[in-house]
């Protein structure tokens, strides 16, 4: 704390300057004081006349006249501003008026029947102030009172009947004593403090003047203790005038930077403290912390009497002396050590993290081997639950007609009857060879062999098996189409190839092409064949249709489900067959430069 070394004599001309000021003050509160308490009596008072008003029925009012004061409808406004008057024993009346010519009279005294001091109906209340007179003018009450403060205080509201004209005014009366009672009482309490105050005013001052010099003596030891802890600090301390150049240091600083008491008394600058390229931004720095701003520790690289470097963190915050900004002072904290924990942490945390990235990417290469082995087992249970399927089926239905031929072979007698059965048997019999090697095939699917097929090469090589395709045009079209499934796709094409020929009966030409349809591609394989009946085309692609097993369309479907391929027939009858492979996005691509155009 600082004091200024002020005159004795100055100082009793304030004490007594202070105490004038204090009884001012005192004199204008108690007068603020009077008027602030009789404002707030009014609206007390008008508060209370207001809820009475609101109560009483403005309509039963009218009615009361002289001499009914033994009616229901008198005495029920009496009781009415009677239990008001007892809710707040300061009030003196409580009372009724209305307006009669340019008289005015009382209606219902809330003492009647209560005291002897009470009036009766159409008594005479005397010459009205402006005050009560405004109650009867609509709107023109404004609750504060026009006269001087008098005997008693009194506050007023109207009376209204249904249709909302004034029939009345509710008058509450309170005695003047009981306020000035309060008033006087506040007095007491004002001057008591303002006394109170006076006299540690007074005795604050006599005790700030005989303390005075003991306090700039508690302030000079402050100031070496200050410097002797400074002293002792590991950190270079210093004080900074406006301009930057150190005024004062501690012992460590001589020590850290290699420069001696009188090399700092001549005077440094803290930029000298700094190697060039930071000198520019402790000046900013300087700057924005004398004009206000927080700048928080700041890292720099120092730099020694010698040359060599190091790297600090410089805390600054303004220096305030006899209340006013001296300069600035700050810690310069070395943080060489730390520089090299933290060289050494993000070393280790690199090494790390390269650590966690392969293992991380093992992790993620073991995923993925593992659900590609699901997809494979998945696959291959799609592929061996179909085969399984049709397979035995197909079998039993053949194997029962084998027995059924057997039994009629082992009935006939006659040698020239018994061979068509036989006939018919190497035929059942060739049909099972035929099922049992398309089992084959099945049993070869249950490994994910996928891969990227070119299409035209696999129809053109299933056509040249065909004996039957040398006296058929061939025509394909299909811009380098490659689609993305299991290499026993050839099968889909020769059961293509084949039923067109088998079934196509006038077949001359079987054309293959695609098109786009939005973001798939359709494979369009048709003849120019019989077509297939109408009635016949729900059912091509089923296993067994009227009863006979029809393995090789159904087998078509199958297997280009399996990768998300569909296909439907939508040829004219006696025009040909059109199959219509749909084969979805990431499933096919066309080789380099080739195009495709939309459907359409």
């Amino acid at each position: 704390m600082m004091f200024f070394k002020v005159p004795r004599t100055i100082s009793i001309v304030l004490i007594i300057l202070i105490l004038i000021i204090t009884s001012l003050a005192l004199y204008s509160i108690s007068s603020e004081t009077q008027t602030t308490l009789k404002g707030e009596i009014q609206n007390r008072l008008n508060s209370v006349a207001n809820v009475m008003a609101s109560q009483i029925d403005g309509d039963t009012f009218v009615q009361v006249q002289a001499g009914e004061e033994e009616t229901a409808r008198f005495i029920g406004i009496r009781d009415q501003l009677w239990q008001a008057k007892q809710a707040d024993p300061n009030l003196r009346d409580i009372y009724t008026l209305r307006q009669n010519h340019d008289v005015i009279e009382f209606v219902v005294d809330g003492n009647f029947g209560f005291g002897s001091d009470s009036r009766q109906i159409g008594a005479y209340y005397g010459a009205p102030s402006g005050h009560l007179l405004s109650a009867f003018i609509p709107g023109a009450y404004s609750g504060k009172p026009d006269e001087a403060w008098g005997t008693e205080l009194s506050g007023y509201a109207p009376i209204k009947n249904s249709a909302g004209t004034i029939v009345g005014v509710v008058g509450v009366d309170m005695n003047r004593t009981l306020v000035q009672a309060e008033l006087n009482r506040i007095n007491l309490i004002i001057l008591l403090i303002g006394l109170i105050a006076m006299i540690a005013v007074t005795f604050g001052s006599l005790l700030i003047e005989s303390r005075r010099a003991a306090y700039d003596d508690k302030i000079v030891e402050s100031e070496k203790k200050y410097k002797d802890l400074a002293e002792l600090l590991p950190q270079t301390i210093v004080e900074l005038d406006l301009e930057g150049q150190i005024i004062s240091t501690n012992r460590i600083a001589h020590e850290t930077f290699g420069f001696t008491d009188e090399e700092f008394l001549k005077g440094i600058n803290i930029r000298q403290l700094l190697v060039p390229e930071d000198r520019e931004r402790v000046e900013r720095a300087n700057r924005a912390i004398l004009a206000g701003k927080r700048c928080g520790g700041v890292e720099y690289t120092a730099q020694r009497k010698d040359g060599s470097t190091f790297p600090v963190i410089i805390f600054l915050d303004v220096l305030i002396r006899d209340k006013n900004t001296a300069g600035l002072r700050g810690v310069l904290i070395d943080i060489t050590d730390r520089k090299r924990i933290e060289a050494e942490l993000e070393r280790r945390v690199r090494e790390r993290t390269i650590q966690l990235a392969d293992t991380v990417k093992k992790l993620e290469n073991e995923v993925q081997e593992r659900t590609r082995a699901e997809e494979q087992i998945i696959l291959a249970n799609r592929k061996l639950a179909l085969m399984n399927d049709v397979t035995f089926q197909d079998i039993q239905n053949k194997v029962t007609v084998l027995r059924g031929y057997v039994g009629l072979i082992k009935t006939t007698t006659d040698e020239h009857d018994r061979l068509p059965f036989v006939v018919k048997v190497e035929d059942v019999l060739a049909t099972i060879h035929h099922l049992i090697k398309n089992t084959k095939e099945y049993q070869q699917m249950r490994v994910d062999q996928s891969r990227w097929i070119h299409v035209e090469k696999e129809i053109r090589y299933e056509a040249a098996r065909i004996s039957q395709m040398q006296n058929i045009a061939l025509d394909i079209d299909l811009h380098g189409l490659r689609c993305f499934c299991d290499p026993l796709i050839h099968r889909v094409f020769y059961i293509l190839l084949d039923n067109a020929i088998l079934h196509g009966k006038r077949v001359t030409r079987i054309s293959f092409y695609c098109q786009k349809k939005d973001s798939s591609v359709l494979l369009i394989c048709e003849d120019n064949g019989v077509g297939i009946p109408v009635q016949q085309k729900p059912t091509i692609f089923d296993r067994v249709v009227a009863g006979e097993g029809k393995f090789e369309l159904f087998f078509v479907r199958e297997f280009l489900g399996i990768f998300g391929m569909t296909i439907t027939e939508n040829g004219e009858p006696e025009k040909g067959a059109r199959f219509e492979i749909t084969i979805p996005p990431g499933a096919y691509r066309f080789g380099e430069n080739d195009t495709v155009h939309n459907n359409g």
